[in-house]
């Protein structure tokens, strides 16, 4: 459960509470990402990303109690941004790159 208190004194510009509740929420969001890419670094920087962006739009909070929601829409977001970037790499994959690829040696 997060400090309703400590996150209306984060949204006051309070940067030690802002780093309190990223304490407090950081690991979550971070399963939730690894869950979600699969990818321990993309995972650390769709967290990351989404504090930058709470950071900067926490004044626009409008209930200090959704917090945890709000963070988990701002990182679904990220999430889904990522998706997008490993579907687009997919389709520009050439199937020739593939084909000319060295195979292993026998017994590896």
């Amino acid at each position: 459960m997060i400090d309703t208190e400590i996150v209306r004194s984060a949204k006051e510009g309070n940067k030690e509470s802002f780093a309190q509740v990223y304490d407090m929420i950081a690991p979550e969001l971070y399963r939730v990402a690894l869950y979600t890419l699969g990818n321990e670094q993309d995972a650390e920087d769709a967290v990351s990303e989404t504090f930058v962006e709470a950071y900067k739009g926490i004044k626009n909070l409008r209930d200090e109690g959704s917090f945890k929601r709000w963070m988990m829409t701002i990182l679904s977001v990220r999430c889904k941004r990522h998706v997008a970037c490993y579907i687009k790499e997919r389709k520009n994959v050439d199937i020739d790159d593939i084909l000319e690829e060295p195979s292993a040696p026998d017994g590896v």
